[in-house]
């Protein structure tokens, strides 16, 4: 039963263009999904687009409006994208209401975050002085990452530390309700968060799995885990 896995794009305002990079297309492919692109949309389609689909990827991109979680913008936050903010924010509610897969990736994990009512670090320089913007490689792994070992990532990858890539310079500040940290980089911030609901699949990780898909035993893992999932609840299971 091949699952339809929408993928969210990035939306660029002054060229008015989506963008994706094929590596989520190859990694829900390779997991044994179908990957469909979720464009920019008027947020009164979002609660259609999250029916059609059987699971839901939020994928990186600009930063989040601070608006959003009751801050005014602060120095070092980057470009803001308000039109996929507004749609993307409204698909987030119908995944936390539902019972959908999805995973959030980089800036999909704060966007899962701001939904659940969290906030953010808007820069994370003078914060911490470990490197979360690296200047490796895409494929390179660069910081250790520590999991929680009850937790859903845990059983994913079967490490309690692994070394991900890093490409932000935002993250989780306070969790949103419903959600919980589950893995931290060695300076304390949030890498990774899941629902408390272990009814609830709902994944967000600060790093990129779909870029180590050969590169490592677990990040495709990560993928394989979603699809099966999203089996499961086609199926009623």
């Amino acid at each position: 039963m091949a699952c339809l896995i929408g993928i969210t794009c990035s939306w660029q305002e002054q060229e008015s263009r989506h963008l994706i990079n094929d590596s989520y297309i190859l990694a829900v492919q390779e997991a044994g999904g179908i990957p469909l692109l979720i464009p920019t949309l008027d947020p009164a389609l979002a609660e259609e687009v999250y029916h059609r689909m059987d699971a839901i990827i939020f994928s990186g991109g600009d930063d989040p409006d601070p608006y959003l979680y009751g801050e005014e913008p602060q120095e070092g936050l980057g470009d803001v994208t308000p039109r996929r903010d507004s749609f993307e924010l409204a698909l987030t509610k119908y995944v936390l209401g539902g019972r959908k897969p999805a995973l959030g990736i980089c800036r999909g994990i704060q966007v899962l975050n701001i939904a659940a009512g969290g906030t953010l670090w808007q820069d994370l320089k003078g914060y911490t002085a470990l490197q979360h913007r690296q200047l490796a490689p895409r494929w390179h792994t660069s910081h250790l990452v520590d999991i929680d070992n009850d937790s859903r990532l845990f059983r994913i990858t079967k490490h309690k530390s692994i070394r991900v890539n890093s490409f932000h310079h935002q993250a989780v500040k306070e969790v949103g309700e419903g959600l919980r940290a589950v893995a931290r980089s060695r300076d304390g911030i949030i890498e990774a968060l899941e629902s408390e609901n272990p009814q609830k699949y709902i994944i967000g990780m600060q790093w990129h799995p779909e870029f180590l898909l050969n590169r490592d035993e677990y990040s495709l893992s990560i993928f394989r885990d979603m699809v099966e999932e999203a089996k499961k609840v086609k199926k009623g299971v």
